[in-house]
């Protein structure tokens, strides 16, 4: 009896270690994937503030070169100022020097004539009028328009590299958007509530549900994430060699001439203008170079470089726009999720078809979650009436010992007294009980299942009637809805028999006691299995992560 009694307490303490395990395994999982959707919104921000800070850098820089472009230029018109004042201060130096050397300007020869007209009159100079000659012309409306295509020229250099940079800000973007959207998919297929994760993020943590997911459902959730994560790899990569393609070919086809500023990819309000629109705003910006006789050939080979170039800028803007329109499908999508998420849904059988998409899979997630808490429910109930007959079991036992007491001492004071021995019964009196008394067997509230009784326990028992010898009873103490996760102890209430058994063939109940040893342990080797089987899905699970 004491070795049935530390076994039990052994199974019981083992129970509670075990669900205290996997309490902390789902509060820890949990855990890590909130970890994890605050990490990947920290990276977002520090590529998003790394990104404005190497723009500003940029900005800076470009702004201190022309700085010193203005100051170098200051600088040689002041000294160029300088050495006209050092040779004017030397003029006036001179000229005080001659002055000095005559004291008295009275003393200086001066006319006395004086007449009303010149001795000799002026000869007038025939009038020419200076013409240069059509070469002259030709050249220097030539340098006119070589330098008003120079200025262009830098302008939309400085256009393109703006537009350049704005497309890789948004595509840094547009990747920060994607990680985030990962994230919540991740959290969303893992059965969190998104409707108050920005409010509700530290009480979520505290509030662990309290249906444990099998292994099955946890290995269903990780492929399903992990197909969603090479589908999206797979997009993504698509999307990064195309914008490399555009990204080379833009860079190829810069030094012969840059896209009109007007078309930036990120301005919104020009993107509707057509070709010929954009080829008219150019024609009249170069209206001064209309009296230019140009070669039809070079004309149609620079319109086509700029088509080219504006072809590629406008391709890119377009592949931007779809990445753009797919986040918002995206998120639209994650919306009608969690709203389904959100409702009650009916039980369903699942169909094979239904698992193509994210929203039916899901679903079928969903689905499985509600049977298990109906399965859980059913259980609770089936515990809740098996504690219940225990009570009533255990009352009925107190009230039958009780009355053998009473009896065992009234037979004490009729063997004191010498009653008669020899009565109708040939002086022996059995001393079957209504029913066998065993001990009560605690039952664990981490058990999803009643654990199935072993064969011959109750029958064979009560079939069984008790030896008409001495019956020895133990104190005993009341049962309580607290003992259930406590470990046995040897208080426990147990009937000593003290029988003396035949060699030969073992008694019954011992046979019934050893089957129901074998069959606990079975359940304990499989509560072992299990749990090595959690331990290894929580590696994986952290490798995953990492």
């Amino acid at each position: 009896m004491t070795y049935k009694i530390d076994l039990e307490g052994l199974l019981g303490k083992k129970d509670e270690e075990i669900g205290l395990l996997e309490g902390r395994l789902l509060a820890y999982t949990a855990r890590i994937s909130v970890l994890q959707s605050r990490l990947v919104t920290s990276l977002d921000t520090l590529d998003a503030v790394q990104n404005s800070h190497v723009q500003e850098i940029a900005a800076m820089s470009h702004k201190m070169e022309r700085l010193m472009d203005q100051l170098r230029l200051y600088a040689d018109v002041v000294k160029s100022a300088e050495r006209e004042r050092d040779d004017m201060r030397d003029a006036v130096h001179k000229l005080v020097e001659k002055v000095e050397s005559f004291n008295d300007y009275q003393n200086w020869p001066r006319s006395h004539i004086y007449i009303s007209s010149h001795t000799d009159p002026f000869p007038e100079k025939p009038f020419k009028q200076t013409t240069t000659s059509e070469d002259d012309e030709l050249l220097l409306y030539a340098a006119s328009i070589i330098d008003g295509l120079r200025r262009e020229r830098n302008k939309e250099r400085k256009a393109h590299t703006q537009s350049l940079a704005l497309a890789e800000a948004r595509v840094l973007a547009i990747e920060a958007q994607l990680s985030r959207r990962e994230a919540e998919l991740e959290l969303c297929a893992a059965h969190v509530d998104r409707a108050g994760v920005t409010s509700e993020l530290e009480s979520e943590l505290t509030n662990v549900r309290d249906e444990p997911m099998n292994s099955d459902q946890v290995i269903s959730i990780l492929d399903l994430t992990l197909a969603r994560n090479k589908v999206l790899e797979v997009e993504i990569k698509s999307l990064f060699k195309r914008l490399e393609d555009a990204r080379a070919a833009s860079i190829s086809n810069s030094s012969d001439i840059t896209p009109n500023a007007g078309s930036l990819p990120g301005d919104r309000g020009r993107r509707n203008g057509s070709q010929q629109g954009i080829d008219t705003a150019a024609l009249e910006e170069r209206a001064p170079s209309q009296p230019i006789e140009r070669d039809d050939v070079s004309r149609t080979n620079d319109r086509e470089s700029f088509g080219d170039n504006h072809q590629i800028i406008t391709d890119l803007d377009r592949q931007i726009r779809g990445l753009g329109d797919k986040i918002n499908a995206f998120r639209e999508e994650r919306i009608l999720l969690c709203q389904k998420v959100s409702r009650p849904v009916p039980i369903q059988p699942i169909d094979n078809d239904q698992t193509t998409g994210v929203g039916s899979r899901v679903l079928a997630l969903e689905n499985e979650c509600n049977q298990l808490r109906q399965s859980e429910h059913v259980l609770r109930g089936e515990l809740e009436a098996t504690r219940a007959s225990a009570a009533a079991r255990e009352t009925e036992l107190l009230k039958e010992i009780a009355r053998l007491k009473g009896a065992g001492n009234a037979d004490q004071d009729e063997t004191i007294h010498g009653p008669n021995l020899l009565d109708s019964s040939d002086g022996e009196e059995s001393m079957e009980l209504a029913t066998p008394l065993l001990p009560i067997s605690h039952m664990s509230v981490q058990s999803t299942s009643p654990t199935p009784s072993p064969p011959g326990s109750s029958s064979d028992l009560n079939s069984q009637p008790a030896s008409p010898r001495s019956v020895t009873s133990l104190p005993i103490e009341p049962w309580t809805g607290s003992d259930v996760l406590s470990p046995a102890t040897p208080d426990i209430p147990d009937v000593v028999l003290n029988d003396q058994l035949s060699p030969m063939t073992p008694p019954l109940h011992l046979v019934a006691e050893l089957q129901r040893v074998e069959t606990v342990m079975d359940g304990t080797q499989r509560q072992v299995a299990s749990e090595t089987a959690l331990d290894g899905l929580a590696d994986l699970i952290a490798e995953l992560h990492g």
